[in-house]
């Protein structure tokens, strides 16, 4: 180790790793110009049309009544933040009510793969260290020590937390921070704040499984005011056919063959279109306020 700048080693420093923690994180990568220059060509070669672009994210999602609910979801994921603004989170929050078997799974894990920070959960089996994470003691080289281990929530910032089904009623109030402030406090840790700036997608059934049409919508989601009112959205998909036209058009998407359909997505071009995407920060001319 050369300290004096000489040609002359003063002295050989030898140094042994005692102990090694894994930190789990994702940073997005530096665009390059001819990355940028592919998402271009991307979003040129859709014809600049977003329900195409929109077509290619969520390609098994057939069906023009679910045009709007595929568009918020390509707006979410182009416009994901790691940091919260003036300590609000403004990443967008998506929650689909769904009736069974319409494949809002699916939508989830497509969703999941974009992104290493994109994270699918099934909310039947998570518990609270699984969200937010733990201090545990761990035995190492050195004596035992004081460790956070990260949960899905803060390990999604910058990302989507994918929820799939209704929370646990002892977990919700986990969601509500870091929806709205973009952070998430361990109270075991003398308060202290994790930045958890991550958007949301739920996707869930409604209270008795299948919608009733007798019954308003708020009253078929199974979510205290306090987290429903987080949410920018609510979409529904209902398992029903409302002419001719739609009948043809899923029967056409169940013969379709899902591995061709992926082959039909640039998916490279895809990604470098979201990701060049989320470094854009347009302003909303004040005529449009």
């Amino acid at each position: 180790m050369d300290i004096d700048k000489s040609d002359r080693p003063i002295t050989d420093f030898i140094v042994q790793v005692l102990q090694l923690e894994l930190l789990e994180s994702f940073s997005r990568p530096e665009l390059s110009e001819l990355d940028i220059k592919k998402a271009i060509e991307y979003f040129n070669s859709k014809g600049g049309d977003l329900k195409k672009i929109a077509d290619d994210l969520l390609p098994h999602i057939k069906g023009s009544r679910y045009e709007k609910l595929k568009l918020a979801i390509l707006l979410q994921q182009a416009g994901l933040e790691d940091s919260p603004r003036g300590n609000l989170n403004y990443n967008l929050h998506i929650l689909i009510v769904s009736d069974p078997g319409l494949a809002k799974t699916q939508i989830l894990r497509k969703i999941e793969d974009l992104f290493p920070n994109n994270i699918y959960v099934d909310m039947q089996n998570a518990t609270p260290a699984g969200l937010i994470g733990a201090v545990t003691r761990k035995q190492g080289l050195l004596g035992d020590s004081w460790i956070y281990e990260r949960g899905v929530l803060p390990l999604a910032n910058g990302g989507t937390v994918c929820l799939d089904e209704q929370p646990a009623e002892s977990n919700i109030k986990y969601f509500n921070e870091g929806m709205e402030n973009g952070r998430i406090t361990l109270t075991k840790s003398k308060k202290a704040k994790i930045q958890a700036n991550f958007a949301t997608l739920m996707a869930m059934n409604p209270r008795f499984e299948k919608f009733n049409r007798d019954l308003g919508l708020v009253e078929q989601i199974r979510l205290p005011p306090s987290t429903l009112s987080r949410f920018d959205v609510i979409f529904t998909m209902f398992d029903e056919i409302k002419d001719e036209n739609e009948e043809i058009e899923i029967l056409r998407t169940m013969l379709e063959d899902e591995e061709e359909l992926e082959r039909n997505v640039n998916k490279e071009g895809l990604i470098k279109y979201l990701l060049y995407a989320q470094t854009l920060k347009p302003e909303i001319p004040k005529e449009i306020k």
